[in-house]
């Protein structure tokens, strides 16, 4: 084989996985576009979507989770995510991402986790996308969420944490390409029917149907 044919064969494989990535890209941001035929968010209970470029969590007022998760009196309201354990453990910011933990998580394999952020005030902030629900809606998220937890009741994971005000569960599931953390919150709303995009991997599969 010529050095020439070598190096052609090398950028064609090379481009296998570029191209796989790119049409999954293209396919997750454009079906999050698309709205469910669920109506927009309206009601008179207040919840929220906090979000980043690339994750989103629920939040809720605290009222009834205190004694589930053993939240101090002092807990106000939570943010609930979802996601692979290994990389939350290992991604505290984004900074913090290598190669070895995405490619974990990517395999789908790894155990799932729930995320417990908790604050004794409104969380605020050009982060925060109001999700104005129904009552029953919100008790349709908030059994959704229950039933995301591996135990019954929770138990929280020894030694893992950000920071004073946060915790970690073992969780139902893992992480996938298809199912993400993103597309799990929007799994939880679409039961509830709440207008959200027709897959949604990426965040503003989410956000982008909420109100700013």
């Amino acid at each position: 084989m010529t050095l020439g044919r070598l190096l052609r064969r090398l950028v064609a494989l090379a481009a296998v996985p570029i191209g796989v990535a790119a049409l999954y890209a293209g396919a997750g941001f454009a079906l999050g576009e698309i709205p469910t035929g669920d109506p927009a968010p309206a009601g008179p209970v207040d919840l929220a979507v906090l979000s980043n470029p690339f994750h989103t969590d629920l939040v809720m007022p605290a009222l009834g989770w205190h004694e589930l998760l053993g939240l101090p009196p002092e807990a106000q309201y939570i943010a609930v995510g979802w996601g692979d354990l290994s990389f939350y453990a290992e991604t505290p910011t984004i900074w913090d991402l290598k190669l070895s933990t995405a490619l974990k998580a990517m395999s789908g394999t790894d155990a799932a986790t729930i995320h417990v952020t908790w604050v004794p005030y409104p969380i605020g902030g050009t982060d925060i996308r109001r999700l104005p629900v129904t009552a029953l809606q919100a008790s349709i998220l908030k059994d959704y969420i229950r039933a995301g937890f591996a135990d019954t009741p929770p138990v929280r994971i020894p030694g893992l944490a950000y920071g004073r005000n946060d915790m970690f569960f073992p969780a139902k599931g893992h992480w996938t390409p298809f199912v993400t953390c993103n597309e799990w919150l929007a799994q939880g709303l679409r039961r509830a029917g709440i207008r959200t995009g027709l897959w949604a991997p990426f965040a503003p599969g989410i956000t982008d149907h909420l109100p700013a």
